[in-house]
């Protein structure tokens, strides 16, 4: 029987916190990314001109790395949770490390299936749906 969302919930709070030297950094990299690209999008709102052709450039400027940030980041904690879930841990320079030689993998595996995804938009929002449910865990193929 599969375990209610609660308890995945109190689980995975539960882990957090007991493992909290390893998952801060990940978390730090998915935050502070995101905050910075927040707070330049707020920024060039309130003072850039209203061409957007600027504010674009400049948003995907900050974009590109902060997604990169993102999915490393992502690949980073899913590595820990692994790692901890299966009794390895490791120490947090050594996952790393290894997140970094798995990044340029999961920044192809996520880029196709965006673009499967896509393109089944242009065929039709069910194509889409089947496709986004088909390759939702490629990224952890990559991974593991």
């Amino acid at each position: 029987m599969l375990p209610s969302a609660g308890t995945i919930i109190r689980d995975s709070v539960q882990l957090y916190r007991q493992k909290f030297e390893v998952f801060w950094l990940p978390i730090l990299f998915i935050f502070v990314p995101n905050a910075v690209f927040a707070l330049v999008r707020f920024v060039t709102e309130l003072f850039l001109p209203a061409d957007p052709t600027i504010r674009v450039g400049i948003l995907l400027l900050v974009q590109i790395p902060t997604g990169i940030m993102t999915i490393w980041a992502a690949v980073l904690m899913i590595m820990a949770t692994g790692g901890i879930l299966a009794g390895v841990s490791k120490p947090l320079p050594l996952l790393v490390k290894e997140s970094l030689g798995k990044l340029l993998s999961a920044l192809w595996v996520y880029f196709l299936v965006a673009a499967a995804v896509v393109g089944g938009f242009f065929l039709l929002l069910v194509p889409a749906l089947i496709f986004a449910m088909w390759f939702a865990f490629a990224g952890f193929r990559v991974i593991f």
